[in-house]
């Protein structure tokens, strides 16, 4: 009975520290994460703000993203951005880097079609509203892109999750942006309400995780305020 018990004892103890060294992982790979997801985002407000430097137009434009994984912008013949594609990183005028999430995936992003730098897009003002849409982890909105949503997302798409398969098309969104019912993060359409849902969420009838997208927003107002800064300065 004493081998028993000092056997029961050993199995919860060995069971707890898995679960703290579990939930420690899980917590550094958020924190790298964020800060890598921060560090995007305040590149890009920066080049907002520098805009007018290398364009011919006012500030508070967003490039498009990346559709081929070459770090560059999507060609800027076309008449609207890549929907949904990787952060341009290499971009000359982001000054940014090659970063990568805690699974080593380059970051992927989104720009509303009222901010990105095609040219001939709607003044951006106090006016300026963002067409993106974003919900919680139970589908409820917390930005509706047809009424006013936010102006860019970028996200770290974090491990594959089954039926993932990341080497056999390395450039479709659907291998790194995840699913949840009717809630598809590879699947973005700017001005609607199929946006972006934020991770993680676990599936109720498996228990494993359906969503791991971390993502960090670029607000219309956070934007728009860039902007007012830079005609301020000018």
């Amino acid at each position: 009975f004493m081998v028993l018990a000092l056997m029961g004892v050993g199995g919860v103890v060995i069971a707890g520290f898995t679960q703290d060294a579990k939930r420690q992982t899980e917590n550094e790979r958020f924190l790298h994460n964020e800060r890598v997801l921060k560090e995007a985002k305040q590149a890009l407000l920066q080049y907002a703000y520098n805009y007018p430097d290398f364009s011919n137009e006012g500030p508070g434009r967003l490039p498009c993203p990346d559709d081929d994984d070459d770090g560059l912008t999507g060609p800027l013949s076309v008449a609207l951005c890549t929907a949904v594609g990787r952060l341009p990183w290499d971009e000359p005028d982001l000054n940014f880097y090659d970063a990568r999430d805690a699974s080593n995936e380059r970051l992927w992003y989104a720009v509303s079609d009222a901010f990105y730098n095609l040219g001939g897009g709607p003044v951006i003002n106090s006016d300026s509203v963002g067409t993106i849409t974003i919900r919680d982890q139970s589908g409820a909105f917390i930005y509706d892109g047809t009424i006013n949503g936010i102006a860019a997302v970028i996200i770290a798409p974090g491990p594959p999750i089954d039926p993932q398969d990341r080497a056999s098309d390395p450039d479709n969104p659907v291998h790194y942006l995840d699913l949840f019912g009717a809630l598809d993060n590879a699947d973005f359409v700017n001005n609607s309400a199929n946006g972006f849902v934020l991770g993680p969420i676990t599936d109720p009838a498996t228990g494993n995780v359906a969503v791991n997208d971390q993502i960090i927003v670029i607000t219309t107002a956070e934007l728009v305020a860039v902007a007012e800064r830079s005609t301020l300065q000018t």
